[in-house]
């Protein structure tokens, strides 16, 4: 049986004995007394300047925030200024800000547009104002933005939402346009209240070069440095790295910044105080924060001591100590000598292999042979199961590089973290391929149904006026959009003689050919009249034999599946668009059809109103002709007169009937000759939820959200008043909701032929 005798019993035989023990405890005593007291010495004196120059700092910040709140004070002390006195009120008071501070590179407003203008009903959009240094110029800017919703997640949302003040994270920017004018910059943002509403922000653009003087200033101590730090862990100002300003703080710390959770500690303005060993050598560090104004994102002043500048008089008081104890360090150095001629061979050996493997060269030729029953055999051992368990890893990772992600691997043991890992990267990247692929099936479905919403608004506006050239567009462009082979387009109608209700085919497309078909459907009958009549969706995938008779000049199949959405508007149901396919009609392509079929509904609706406004409007003046016929012929004939007059008197009965219902059916406004309102009827009023009282007066479109220039106004009612007849589209908000108005204004003249006022019918788009 051979003795085993261990490495470490090898190194106690011959160590044993010397005076290692007594070297160590007697100067490690003695030094760590010397250290401690230095340490503490030095860490007293660089908290001091922390604080000092983190009590600086806040000042100065404080100082910035201080204005911007005089800033906000100024205007919100007056909140009834007359809108256009606005700027001759208030830009002075930005001006002279800017003049006053020479360290600001901008100050600024932003007010929401529904503080500045009581008519103004939209709870977004806002106006900006910005007094900026340009090329040592003060220059101003004034614009408006978010008119089409505020930007969710935006610096301003986030204010708007959590009114508070906040000192931005710093960034670079310039006014000068030019590229490499940028500098280091922060804003100070404080909240604007109007009556108890949040009305906007106020803000000052602080350029941060005085930070990078205190920082050299606080770096004293020879060696050290000196830095700030914002909230979210960016070097605001480094005494000596210039290239650091605006990096995050790992681009200097590394991996300490994780260890020691720094930006945590920064973002929350906690103090924290530890070492760091870099370049070799090791400093002392102290993170200290320091409150800005009330806002929660505090900033952070940091110092580094080098400990070798602290440990000079250390070194110098043990020298002595250090000298006299060497020599006890030589017997000793030589005893290991001697002993690591017995061990240097194998393990030159065992860590050339292990310095390879660390580069990465795993190779099976790197096998070592095992020789012995010492710990340096077991480690040649485990180093050999090492190399063969990294060839078989290495190569499932080339496979997987390659896209192979169903190669299979076995794990070394259950507590194999490499091969624990190495899977789960595998099944991560088959759930990512596959995440993938829906994400790219949904996006690319839903640029397909807002693509073709905007395809069929355009042919919803273009082909208003026909309702036979409309229904052919439609259903030809679905067909092709949705890949289909066939489709018709039927719409409800009510016999103006019996009353009887009917559904007629008005447009038809198979093949890519127009389909000039006739067809009638009595109400509640068939799959159309079904669809009609329960205002529901219906979708075949077995389509009944016969049912579909368009076919092609090439042949006569059948599709074998049919979709029929009714075309519903306001929960009216207005006709239904019946779709064939050989092709499966997916999900998304039904809810694109009936988010469709509301918009057809809807301008089929709107023709309809139209066309029959034109007809009472053509009876009316055919009626006004027969009138103006009987007053001549009431001048020429005296003795008819009394004839004449019941005549006429009927017929400006069937006037005031057909007034009456134009008035039913349409919203009627009068105004007179400079675009007031003189009349409006009870209908419009209804519509509108505002009282007569509230309207006569007001100006036209001023309850719209979209309001005329005062050039695009005059020149409007320049037309109306010589006679033109004109169209306005417009949008109004009411309680919350959305509505689109297409108002037709008509000139109406006396006997004279002159202008005297003006009626507008309007009716609602959608």
């Amino acid at each position: 049986m051979k003795f085993k005798l261990k490495i470490r019993d090898k190194l106690l035989l011959y160590i044993l004995g010397t005076s290692v023990a007594i070297y160590v405890i007697a100067f490690s005593y003695i030094f760590n007394i010397m250290v401690r007291d230095a340490r503490s010495n030095a860490i007293d004196l660089t908290d001091q300047l922390a604080e000092k120059y983190a009590s600086v700092a806040a000042s100065e910040l404080n100082q910035d925030v201080a204005v911007a709140r005089s800033i906000m004070s100024s205007h919100t002390k007056y909140p009834d200024v007359n809108p256009e006195e606005r700027e001759r009120f208030f830009d002075p008071i930005l001006d002279l800000t800017l003049r006053n501070y020479p360290k600001y590179m901008s100050v600024w407003t932003t007010w929401e547009l529904n503080s500045l203008d009581e008519t103004y009903q939209k709870k977004y959009g806002r106006s900006r104002v910005a007094y900026y240094r340009q090329s040592g110029m003060l220059s101003k800017r004034v614009d408006t933005v978010d008119t089409d919703g505020d930007k969710v997640g935006s610096l301003y949302y986030s204010i708007k939402v959590s009114p508070k003040e906040v000192l931005m994270n710093p960034y670079y920017d310039n006014y000068t346009g030019r590229e490499g004018d940028d500098i280091l910059m922060a804003s100070v943002v404080v909240p604007m209240f109007v009556r108890g509403s949040f009305a906007g922000i106020a803000g000052i653009d602080v350029a941060l070069e005085r930070f990078q003087y205190l920082a050299k200033e606080m770096a004293k101590i020879e060696g050290s440095h000196a830095f700030f730090i914002s909230n979210n862990g960016n070097f605001v100002a480094f005494s000596d790295r210039n290239e650091l300003i605006n990096k995050p703080m790992s681009d200097y710390f590394g991996a300490e910044t994780d260890k020691h959770k720094l930006l945590t500690k920064v973002a929350g303005g906690h103090s924290y105080a530890f070492t760091l060993e870099t370049g070799g050598s090791e400093y002392y560090v102290k993170l200290l924060p320091f409150a800005i104004g009330e806002s929660k994102t505090p900033w952070s002043v940091g110092i580094l001591i080098p400990m070798d500048e602290i440990m000079k008089k250390v070194r110098t008081s043990s020298l002595t100590f250090f000298i006299g104890s060497i020599l006890g360090l030589l017997f000793m150095l030589y005893t290991v000598i001697s002993f690591s001629k017995i061990i240097t061979k194998p393990l030159n050996d065992t860590i050339h292999v292990i310095e390879r493997l660390a580069k990465g060269d795993i190779d099976k030729s790197m096998e070592m042979s095992v020789k012995g029953h010492d710990e340096i055999s077991d480690m040649r051992s485990a180093l050999n199961n090492l190399i063969e368990h990294l060839n078989r890893t290495s190569g499932f990772a080339l496979e997987i590089g390659k896209g192979n992600l169903d190669f299979s691997y076995n794990k070394q043991s259950v507590s194999d973290t490499l091969g624990n890992a190495l899977i789960e990267m595998r099944e991560n990247l088959k759930r990512a391929e596959f995440e993938r692929n829906e994400r790219e099936l949904i996006d690319k479905r839903n640029t397909w149904a807002t693509g073709g919403q905007a395809k069929f608004a355009d042919i919803l506006r273009k082909y208003s006026d026909s309702i036979d050239e409309l229904a052919y567009e439609i259903i030809s462009e679905l067909v092709k959009y949705l890949n289909a082979n066939q489709g018709g387009l039927f719409i409800l109608t009510t016999d103006s003689e019996t009353h009887e209700r009917h559904i007629d085919l008005i447009g038809s497309y198979a093949y890519n050919r127009r389909k000039m078909l006739q067809k009638r459907i009595p109400y509640g009958v068939g799959l159309v009249g079904r669809c009609i009549q329960e205002a529901e969706t219906i979708h075949l995938t077995q389509v009944p034999e016969e049912y579909v008779n368009i076919t092609s000049g090439l042949g006569d199949g059948t599709p074998n599946r049919l979709l029929i959405v009714p075309l519903i508007f306001n929960k009216e149901v207005f006709g239904a668009i019946e779709i064939a396919s050989f092709t499966e009609i997916q999900p998304y392509q039904i809810e694109f059809l009936e988010r469709i079929g509301e918009s057809i509904a809807s301008t089929i609706s709107m023709v309809n109103i139209n066309l029959r406004t034109a007809r009472l409007l053509k009876e009316t003046k055919l009626k006004s002709e027969q009138m103006a016929s009987q007053e001549e012929e009431i001048r020429q004939n005296m003795e008819e007169m009394k004839s004449s007059q019941e005549e006429m008197t009927k017929k400006i009965a069937d006037y005031t009937s057909v007034i009456q219902s134009i008035k039913e059916i349409s919203y009627i406004t009068e105004f007179d000759l400079n675009g007031r309102i003189i009349d409006i009827n009870s209908r419009f009023l209804q519509l509108l939820r505002k009282s007569r009282s509230e309207i006569i007066g007001k100006y036209q479109g001023s309850f719209s959200t979209e309001h005329l220039n005062i050039e695009d106004f005059n020149e409007f009612w320049d037309k109306l008043r010589s006679g033109t007849f004109k169209r306005y589209d417009q949008e109004i908000t009411i309680e919350g909701q959305k509505l689109k108005l297409s108002s037709v204004y008509a000139p109406v003249k006396d006997t004279e032929g002159k202008v005297y006022k003006v009626i507008s019918l309007t009716n609602v788009i959608e």
